[in-house]
């Protein structure tokens, strides 16, 4: 054998020796986990890239960019679900194989989500899906700077809280604890109830302790089957009167539209106080009245009608008995004045009449005082007794005649 075929065999069986110690070497190196931290804050064991789950018992970092740019996006399950204290079957948690639950957070005491904004933007969270016509329903919820917000994204602002607790709808600066605002639209509020049920606005005022306070208390409410609507005072519980210390000030029949003002009182039964009292001027249209007619019934339930003058007919009175006593004198006592109101919105000019208080002393009956304290003068009672002078008078007056002409005939 000469030396150049010596020589080949050699790089042989070197070769060879070569390609087994590496084979075995690299068998001897596959991947195990370490034994010790792994430098550059790298995970104890890599995330494999299969189809088979994988468990991890430390917690997980992503997207901080420790080794370079950071990610756009740091989780990404697009065809599956997250799963945060979900639990691992369906007897903890039934909704662990719900194929429509994307990210479902589970387990025992409070659970959170937060998201937080570090600068003054917006921390929201936007929802929206496909309309039925056409088109994308979208709306999201947002912490903003003056408060707390739900928007119809790219419309407007529908709900605004502030800090404080005030309330806005269609406004971004409530004035009160509600503010319903719609600018370009009527603007309501409506509360529904069932046919048989009240449907009421309770308008209360609080005791010191948070309880309501008794007495202090309204509700404005649709009775229930009748659908009347009721101002009551210290109505219990939206059942509205009959109930003690309650009572209906103002009503409208439903199906009439009649109203009534102060019908009815839940002690006595009957409310014989003022029902109106108008300081100022009223005016009532309709029923083609006359020139000084008065409005007014017969007392039996039927319609009210046009009456000229006050109403006086017999039937209508009981216990009639003439005026007695000195009659006249009492007329004579009465002064008459001119006079100015004090009060410019009143009638303007000089006026004629009597001072109440005057009046007063003479025949209380025709005087009436107001809670206010201010007395006003009926003068269509007065009428009575002006007849009754005169008649008085007159009779004077025939006596006196009479008895000039006996001194005459003399």
């Amino acid at each position: 054998m000469n030396k150049q075929n010596i020589s080949n065999s050699l790089k042989v069986i070197t070769l060879a020796l070569a390609l087994s110690f590496g084979i075995q070497f690299a068998a001897a190196q596959s991947w195990t986990p370490p034994t010790s931290a792994p430098p550059g804050n790298n995970t104890y064991a890599p995330i494999n890239v299969g189809a088979s789950g994988q468990v991890k018992d430390g917690g997980l970092t992503l997207g901080l960019g420790l080794s370079g740019t950071p990610s756009q996006f740091s989780l990404l399950a697009p065809y599956g679900k997250v799963g945060i204290g979900a639990g691992v079957n369906t007897v903890q948690n039934p909704d662990y194989n719900n194929a429509s639950v994307r990210l479902d957070i589970f387990g025992p005491g409070n659970q959170r989500v937060k998201v937080q904004s570090t600068d003054t933007y917006a921390a929201r969270i936007d929802l929206q899906n496909q309309k039925s016509g056409g088109g994308v329903n979208a709306w999201h919820v947002q912490a903003w700077q003056n408060g707390f917000q739900l928007v119809e994204s790219g419309v407007a602002n529908r709900l605004v809280a502030v800090p404080g607790g005030d309330i806005g709808m269609g406004t971004d600066a409530p004035r009160g604890q509600l503010h319903v605002d719609r600018s370009n639209a009527a603007a309501d509020i409506r509360i529904s109830a069932p046919y048989d049920r009240n449907a009421a606005l309770q308008l209360y005022s609080n005791n010191t302790n948070g309880t309501n306070a008794a007495h202090t208390g309204w509700a404005i409410l649709r009775t229930a089957n009748s659908g009347d609507l009721l101002i009551n005072r210290d109505a219990v519980e939206n059942q509205g009167p009959p109930a003690t210390n309650s009572r209906t000030d103002f009503k409208i029949f439903a199906n009439t539209g009649q109203v009534i003002i102060a019908p009815s009182d839940g002690t006595s039964g009957t409310n014989t106080k003022v029902n109106l009292a108008v300081r100022g001027r009223l005016a009532i249209s309709g029923g083609n009245p006359q020139t000084g007619a008065v409005l007014t019934s017969d007392g039996t339930g039927g319609a009210a009608s046009w009456v000229v003058g006050s109403p006086s007919d017999e039937r209508l009175k009981t216990n009639i008995t003439p005026l007695k006593g000195d009659i006249l004198s009492k007329v004579i006592g009465l002064v008459g004045v001119t006079y100015n109101w004090k009060d410019p919105e009143s009638s303007k000019g000089t006026k004629i009449g009597l001072i109440a208080q005057d009046v007063e002393k003479i025949f209380p009956e025709v005087v009436s005082t107001d809670p206010q304290g201010i007395k006003s003068v009926d003068y269509e009672k007065l009428v009575a007794p002006l007849a009754e002078a005169i008649q008085s008078q007159q009779e004077q007056i025939e006596q006196l005649r009479a008895e000039i002409e006996l001194l005459k005939n003399k």
